[in-house]
């Protein structure tokens, strides 16, 4: 049996600080919604205010004078930085929105930090070259298929330069093949359709 450890080694961690403000919007504005809600609105509340508290002139405390435009700015800025997707910048704006409606309702805000604040769009790129497991398991398939016909069709459609979902959409009824001359019509239905021919 192992000897008892001193007192003084032992550490005690400080317990979270309960934010008034949160609790009192928390019993205003949240009591009906559903755990997981709740929870997330509440994650989000404590982290913006811990940080809004760091700010210079805050002196280590919340206080909604210091929710200003330019800190929730900021602060979306640090977020973007540390690689937060779109959809949960759009989450931060609409609970830090409610949470505003309600510290101006309360008389503890004069206007509303989100107010004028867009958060643009990510660009959603297709993928330029197919990931080495990708090709792996495309190759796979293509060789297990003992189809020499559909291995020359996707061969032709690859290194023609196609996207990625065109050759991975490619079916035999877009093709006309003969003995010397062959054509592919790649493309989605009701996008851009080109046609390849050899």
């Amino acid at each position: 049996m192992p000897a008892p450890q001193p007192r003084d080694k032992i550490l005690i961690f400080p317990q979270a600080a309960t934010n008034l403000w949160i609790e009192n919007y928390y019993h205003a504005e949240l009591s009906g919604k559903n755990e997981a809600t709740i929870d997330a609105y509440l994650r989000i509340l404590r982290q913006l205010t811990a940080w809004v508290a760091q700010l210079p002139g805050s002196e280590g405390t919340f206080h909604p004078k210091f929710l200003t435009k330019t800190a929730f700015g900021d602060y979306l800025e640090e977020l973007k930085d540390q690689e937060y997707s779109t959809s949960h910048l759009e989450r931060v704006k609409t609970v830090v929105n409610g949470f505003a409606n309600w510290l101006i309702a309360e008389g503890e805000l004069r206007t509303n930090p989100t107010r004028g604040i867009t958060i643009a769009p990510t660009a959603l790129l297709a993928p330029r070259e197919l990931s080495k497991d990708q090709r792996h398991v495309l190759r796979n398939l293509v060789e297990r298929s003992r189809d020499l016909r559909g291995k020359a069709m996707f061969a032709l459609g690859y290194w023609a330069g196609c996207r990625v979902r065109d050759v991975s959409y490619l079916l035999m009824k877009h093709t006309q093949v003969g003995r010397k001359i062959g054509k592919l019509h790649v493309g989605i239905k009701g996008r851009n359709i080109e046609t390849l021919s050899s």
